[in-house]
Formats: structure tokens, sequence, C-alpha cells
């Protein structure tokens, strides 16, 4: 006869040994359906250092970055005390105002994202933009 004081094994309790076998099987699904994708991974998942702490050294992925985001003009820069801040163009303005909504999507490259490869191509594509927006409000255009 049972004890009283001690609770009956639940139907639904899991003992180490199913959790360990579970966990087993679900690895395995995981290689094989990985597998079946190239570079073994089912999911397109790009790995980029970034470095926001670190130095500007020749080679380093360091900030700034440079984005195009649906057109718009996009850096990322080192704040002074070390951190990362995210500045877009003002489309009415002219000016870059900070907004860190951006952030996910240029380092993931969610949607319509360009990167430029120099700062200098960068402001070479920011001084068009500019160019466009007082075209735009000489003309009266909304």
């Amino acid at each position: 006869m049972a004890d009283e004081g001690t609770p009956k094994a639940s139907g639904w309790e899991i003992t180490p040994e199913a959790w360990a076998q579970a966990l087993e099987r679900a690895e395995e699904r995981e290689r094989q359906e990985g597998a079946a994708f190239p570079g073994g991974a089912p999911f397109p998942v790009v790995h980029r250092e970034v470095d926001v702490v670190g130095g500007p050294e020749e080679g380093s992925s360091a900030p700034p970055w440079f984005y195009a985001v649906n057109d718009r003009p996009v850096k990322l820069v080192r704040t002074p005390e070390g951190g990362l801040d995210v500045l877009a163009l003002n489309m009415r303005t002219g000016e870059f105002e900070r907004d860190m909504s951006y952030l996910t999507r240029c380092l993931l490259h969610e949607g319509d994202v360009d990167t430029f490869a120099s700062e200098a191509e960068f402001e070479a594509y920011v001084g068009e933009v500019r160019r466009q927006i007082a075209e735009r409000d000489l003309g009266g255009l909304p």
C-alpha cells in the first residue's frame, strides 16, 4: 500500500530519461532539416562581426556604416561614449535626425537596404537627395 503522504506520479510527468530522448530526437530532426538547406542551416542567418566598442583600425568593422533604406540615407555612427547611434535623413528638411527604428533593418538588411562601400560614396548620394529635396521645395511640389 502506498504512503498517503506521497503524491502519485502524474501520467503527464516526464522523466529525465524521456527529456533526454526528446532532446536527442529534436537534435536529429534539426540535423536532417539543416542538411536539406545550402550551408546546412534552415534559415538564412547572416553572421556579421559587429565591433561597436573596438577601435577604428584598418579592416575593422567598427562604425560608421552607411546605408540607403528605401532610398533614405541612414548612417550608423559611434557615440562619444562608445555606443551606437542611428541617424536618418529627414526627407523634408534634408538634415540627419536620430531614428533608432532603422537599426535592425540596416544590420539585418531587412527590406530594401543598400550598403555604401565608402563615406565619400554615401556623401555623394546624400548630396543628390538633398538636391532633389531642394528642387521639390522650390517647385512647390508637396
